[in-house]
């Protein structure tokens, strides 16, 4: 039987999760989106993957400011008939704008939760509330590429698609075990971030989520966050970490970073100083970078290292990768070595490249 869409947008630390889990118990389908975009682009995917709840918060701060995310929220909603209803998360106290029959306050609804600001602490006893039996191949998310080029498409992923690809690279490759916290540092909207919280919570691990930017109020805020909760496996892209270079070596060696044991990366090639950098002052010199480069439609990796091989700078661990020849690269199809669980679906009438899953070894 369908189930029906939400839409879920919000940079709200607590928000993503609480939103994302429980979509998932009651088989609705959930849409991260990214906290940065503009109405339009929230509008787009909205429309495209007819959501009827959006999720959002009244703002929150960037440096220091306020990002009024209510307002956009709004224009965005506007656009799109099929939304009935805005689940609003108090979380700076700015004034809104309000549709009464259609906005609802998140403490009005969660039973228990407090109408103070949100924090992120505990909000009141949980309710107990049936899980939905689900098949295999029904929706569990629909995420949209980034929409660089062309119109964005909505990649349909399944119950046992998605969260079993997290699970099993967090895994396989990080090595994340029930007693690790992870803090993969992602806004929600993207696919690490559905990836972090699914794949650890399944795995039975700490996640913890972090709200702003890596050097506000100070250039050491992040490795701050690190040594305060004990951080185990800690992931960053090269773009992060280059920026983190510019403020130098020492707010790194501020912070005792020493809960550290594996560190990732994703989403662009490595210059060899940033590499370097992130492995002799953050991992100490001692923790293996494990590269991991996938794509939102396939749920995960692609290829990635892992801690069991040693580990090629800027690159990847076992053997070397080699180009396909043949019909299939011509016409723009990806071939994965090994079936990645049960796969994306496309959405809509767009259509998108085709992923060809191989049975065995490429030769």
């Amino acid at each position: 039987m369908p189930r029906p869409s939400s839409g879920d947008w919000g940079c709200v630390g607590e928000t993503e999760w609480q939103s994302f889990s429980p979509c998932s118990k009651l088989g609705a389908t959930y849409t991260p989106i990214f906290s940065g975009f503009g109405a339009e682009a929230v509008a787009a995917r909205v429309q495209d993957c007819e959501a009827t709840l959006l999720v959002t918060a009244d703002g929150f701060t960037r440096r220091g400011g306020l990002v009024k995310m209510k307002q956009v929220a709004d224009e965005a909603a506007a656009r799109c008939p099929t939304i009935k209803h805005l689940l609003v998360v108090r979380r700076t106290g700015c004034s809104v704008s309000w549709q009464a029959g259609r906005d609802v306050w998140w403490h009005d609804v969660m039973p228990g939760a407090s109408t103070e600001l949100s924090t992120g602490e505990g909000e009141g006893p949980a309710t107990e509330v049936r899980t939905e039996v689900m098949a295999a191949d029904e929706p569990f998310m629909i995420i949209y590429t980034s929409g660089t080029t062309g119109r964005p498409k909505g990649t349909v992923h399944v119950h046992s698609g998605f969260p079993i690809k997290a699970a099993q690279d967090l895994a396989f490759h990080f090595d994340l075990q029930s007693d690790d916290t992870l803090f993969w540092f992602t806004d929600m909207g993207w696919m690490m971030g559905p990836w972090e919280i699914m794949g650890a919570l399944t795995l039975g691990a700490t996640c913890l989520l972090y709200e702003g930017v890596p050097d506000w109020p100070h250039p050491g805020r992040l490795w701050e966050v690190v040594a305060r909760h004990r951080v185990t496996i800690l992931g960053l892209s090269p773009t992060a970490v280059r920026a983190l270079m510019r403020h130098g070596d020492a707010p790194v060696h501020q912070h005792d970073l020493s809960s550290l044991r594996v560190l990732g990366s994703t989403g662009e090639p490595w210059t060899p100083d940033a590499y370097l950098w992130y492995f002799q002052h953050v991992g100490q010199g001692r923790c293996p970078i494990i590269n991991y480069s996938g794509g939102t439609e396939v749920s995960g990796g692609i290829v990635g290292g892992t801690v069991l091989q040693p580990c090629k700078p800027c690159a990847f661990t076992g053997d070397d990768a080699r180009f396909l020849a043949g019909p299939a690269t011509l016409s723009g199809d990806l071939l994965v070595p090994m079936a990645t669980g049960l796969g994306p679906r496309r959405l809509g009438g767009d259509g998108w490249r085709r992923i060809l899953v191989h049975p065995g070894p490429l030769r």
